[in-house]
């Protein structure tokens, strides 16, 4: 994220990104990119330390808000989200992005973040693994990361082990967000899809990763297994064309608005222990006409 831009919420967001298909010829190099990118992840970060750019901006708007009033704050937050969905989030928006949602966590919920805990949220802005010990707050690092990202109009997932953690820090930080102005949702196993598409659709959803991937797999299955971004696209607005209302909407659409950025909480757990298991989802299989078959077979054996 450093200097780029941040994509904004469009229409196109509907569509569900998907990994590129490789043939054969290609799938080796492939794989071996794809492992390089993750063994660049897991490589400590260079120094371990904010980048001077950075850990200025924060440290200037530390000190600027250090006095700063409840209405001055809200100021700075507005601000902050002007900047971040126009301009994207170069080293210095980053800096400042991170003192003002520290600010704010500090005024919500009385906890005002370690230096650790701001290197933490921006290894993970970066898509970096950021490992931490425990009694260290790893639940603040991603709720300060979650939010930066959010206030530039990116939906994130943040995807932790269990149901009783995902209700548990939604429930705990949702003043927080909701000084920001950001809407959090919570997807818990036996929810309808009723209550499950309203959570996906706020700016910060908290999930575990099977019912994650099982409501991937049920749009999966609602797409009739399309591919094609040009064509879910227009279903997505067609759908949306149809019936503008938000609650038709949740029933016209696909249940998740997108996969566009996720913050893994234990991620051990989730990329390891949890992962052993494939999640897969079956469906009856439909009867079999074998009267037809024989029919076609009996045809093409006098066809020349």
């Amino acid at each position: 994220m450093n200097g780029l831009t941040l994509p904004a919420r469009r229409a196109g967001w509907s569509v569900h990104p998907e990994r590129r298909r490789v043939t054969q010829g290609h799938a080796l190099l492939d794989a071996q990119r794809m492992l390089r990118a993750m063994l660049d992840r897991l490589l400590p970060s260079q120094g371990t330390r904010l980048p001077r750019a950075v850990a200025q901006a924060l440290r200037t708007t530390q000190t600027e808000l250090a006095q700063a009033n409840p209405a001055a704050l809200e100021q700075a937050v507005a601000d902050l989200r002007i900047t971040l969905q126009r301009h994207g989030c170069s080293a210095a928006t980053l800096g400042r992005a991170l003192a003002v949602v520290g600010a704010t966590l500090a005024r919500t919920m009385g906890k005002t973040p370690y230096d650790t805990q701001y290197l933490a949220a921006w290894l993970i802005l970066q898509g970096r693994l950021a490992e931490m010990a425990t009694g260290e707050g790893k639940t603040l690092v991603a709720a300060m990361a979650a939010a930066v990202a959010a206030l530039g109009q990116v939906p994130v997932h943040v995807i932790t082990a269990n149901d009783y953690l995902v209700q548990r820090d939604s429930e705990t930080l949702a003043p927080f967000y909701a000084a920001l102005g950001l809407r959090v949702g919570c997807v818990l196993a036996g929810m309808s899809h009723e209550q499950r598409a309203p959570a996906y659709r706020c700016d910060i959803t908290f999930v575990t990763a099977k019912e994650l991937v099982f409501d991937y797999l049920k749009d999966h299955l609602a797409q009739g297994g399309e591919h094609d971004p040009r064509v879910l696209r227009a279903r997505a607005l067609r759908a949306h064309s149809a019936d503008p209302h938000p609650a038709g909407e949740d029933q016209a659409t696909s249940l998740l608005p997108g996969l566009h950025m996720a913050i893994i909480d234990e991620a051990d757990a989730s990329l390891l222990d949890e992962a052993v298991m494939p999640l897969i989802l079956a469906l009856p299989g439909r009867p079999v006409d074998a009267q037809a078959y024989a029919c076609v077979f009996a045809i093409t054996a006098n066809l020349q």
